[in-house]
């Protein structure tokens, strides 16, 4: 796969969204290392170590940032800009501190996703055991 990849990344949650924020390599117009916020994740499937966006960009995942650990302020700025970005019209004072408290809550140790939007990102498994897959035997219509 030819896609981006992204270390030391996280996923967060802004609003009812998620999103990853971490540090990238292969992505077009963007220095290698730099740190990134992506647009909103629709699909995340750590065990296969991919995620997918809201805007289509696929990302390999590689190391995430240990959960117990905060991130850097280099994360934490990033995601305040990417927040300010894509808040509409200008942003008041009291907007951009509701937006700097929420990047700096994101960031602490512990930080989590609500369950609810981590089930959503979750692609569906659809499996079935060899029973499931055996033809059924239909029976027979009895003529009365």
């Amino acid at each position: 796969m030819n896609a981006p990849r992204l270390d030391r990344w996280r996923l967060v949650q802004t609003a009812a969204h998620a999103v990853l924020i971490g540090r990238v390599t292969g992505r077009p117009r963007t220095p290698v290392g730099a740190v990134v916020v992506t647009s909103p994740v629709v699909q995340l499937a750590e065990d296969r170590g991919t995620a997918i966006t809201r805007s289509g960009s696929i990302y390999r995942l590689g190391a995430p940032w240990p959960a117990d650990e905060a991130l850097p302020d280099t994360y934490r700025l990033a995601l305040v800009e990417k927040l300010v970005a894509s808040a509409s019209g200008a942003p008041t004072a009291e907007r951009l501190a509701a937006i700097t408290a929420a990047a700096t809550r994101c960031c602490q140790p512990g930080a989590s996703v609500q369950d609810a939007i981590l089930a959503r990102l979750r692609p569906v498994s659809l499996s079935w055991t060899e029973e499931q897959l055996r033809p059924q035997r239909v029976p027979a219509k009895s003529s009365r």
